[in-house]
């Protein structure tokens, strides 16, 4: 049969161990609450939102190399050797987050695991910040002209950075920045310096102005996300009738596969069907006519099919149907009804009636190892033994 595609876009099914709110402990509770932007989020959104984000690793190393600078600086100008635990916390802290990010690079269908690498990279970032804005609050404190503009760049700096890197978890952002500034803050304020007290009293203001840019990256990510399901959505969809196009199937039979792999039931029964007489109505009526008479046949189909049931436009007159959970009188039933529907009357123009039949063929994953792929071309090889038989015809390959 020629290649497939398939559906809409849905959320991924949540694992039973994520289902219930009452039956979350503390831990999914706090982390549910600093990762959401709020308590409506959908799934999808609030994944999507966490690793557009916290996946890139450039800034974690940038980082590190301005904790190396600033580290060499103060130690130069100063002759103190306590900056060189300041860089030996950040080498361990950083090391230990790009470990935690490749975790979940290979961890992605882990769910709960992911939650705590992720609840653990979040917990390093709060410690980094903390770490980098006792840095340069020490920096600060020297009262050195030079170092104490060294604290303030590179609090500015790591600010903006916690601000656009936590976008996609703003509450979590607010604190990080709030851990990195308040050190600072204090070894400014104890700078001996003239005014430094006063310009400590700033410095919250100032850091406010940021969480304000945290949500409005925030605004911006949830736009970025909406444009790209929306795209994906189209790219899963037959636009002409609106059913579930040849991409979908594959990932609805990809789905299938790895539910399978992971122990749930594997009942399946694929049919293919191809409608008869659908180029003589193009031929006779023009394309219009053809096109009306694909989005009747779509309707027909998604009626008479059951909850649960999957169907999928391949291209011109081919459809494909999932059904889970059937045995062959299921499907022999099934079958009948939808000849039933399909080739009743339909009015493709004003007064104008046509009629086709369909042909439809089947097959059932006969075991747990029953590969997909063959399962497809058992049911292709039964909707050519249909056509072959006549109009309005059903065989399920045995």
């Amino acid at each position: 049969m020629s290649d497939m595609n398939c559906i809409t876009y849905r959320d991924r099914p949540r694992p039973a161990a994520e289902a219930s709110s009452n039956d979350k402990s503390a831990f999914d509770k706090s982390y549910n609450f600093i990762t959401t932007i709020s308590s409506s989020d959908p799934e999808d959104l609030r994944a999507w939102m966490l690793f557009a984000m916290i996946l890139h690793t450039r800034p974690l190393l940038v980082g590190s190399l301005s904790t190396l600078l600033s580290v060499a600086v103060i130690m130069a100008m100063t002759g103190r050797t306590w900056p060189l635990a300041w860089l030996a916390a950040d080498i361990v802290l950083t090391a230990y987050r790009l470990k935690l990010i490749r975790t979940l690079h290979v961890d992605d269908l882990l769910p709960a695991r992911r939650r705590r690498s992720h609840a653990l990279i979040m917990l390093c970032g709060g410690a980094w910040g903390m770490l980098y804005g006792m840095g340069a609050g020490g920096a600060a404190a020297t009262g050195l002209p030079a170092l104490m503009v060294l604290g303030a760049l590179n609090v500015a700096g790591a600010v903006g950075t916690i601000s656009m890197r936590n976008a996609g978890a703003p509450r979590f952002g607010i604190l990080v920045m709030s851990a990195c500034v308040i050190p600072y803050d204090v070894g400014l304020a104890l700078a001996p310096a003239q005014h430094m007290t006063g310009m400590a009293m700033l410095v919250p203001l100032l850091t406010v102005s940021f969480w304000f840019v945290t949500y409005q990256n925030t605004k911006l990510l949830v736009r970025t996300f909406e444009a790209e399901r929306a795209l994906a959505e189209l790219a899963r969809i037959d636009p002409l009738t609106g059913l579930a196009n040849r991409k979908s199937l594959d990932e609805a039979l990809d789905d299938f596969a790895l539910r399978r792999a992971e122990g749930s039931p594997a009942g399946l029964t694929v049919i293919c069907l191809d409608l008869d007489g659908f180029k003589a109505v193009n031929d006779t009526f023009g394309h219009s006519a053809g096109d009306k008479l694909l989005k009747v046949v779509a309707e027909r189909l998604r009626a008479a099919t059951r909850e649960g049931d999957s169907v999928f436009r391949l291209g011109g007159d081919e459809f494909v149907c999932l059904l889970p959970g059937t045995d062959a009188d299921d499907v022999e039933r099934l079958s009948r009804r939808l000849i039933d529907a399909i080739s009743r009357h339909v009015e493709v123009q004003a007064g104008q009636f046509v009629q086709v039949g369909v042909s439809i063929g089947g097959a059932m994953v006969q075991s747990d190892d029953d590969a997909v792929d063959a399962v497809i071309e058992r049911a292709d090889a039964a909707l050519y033994d249909a056509k072959r038989a006549g109009t309005n015809q059903y065989r399920l390959y045995r």
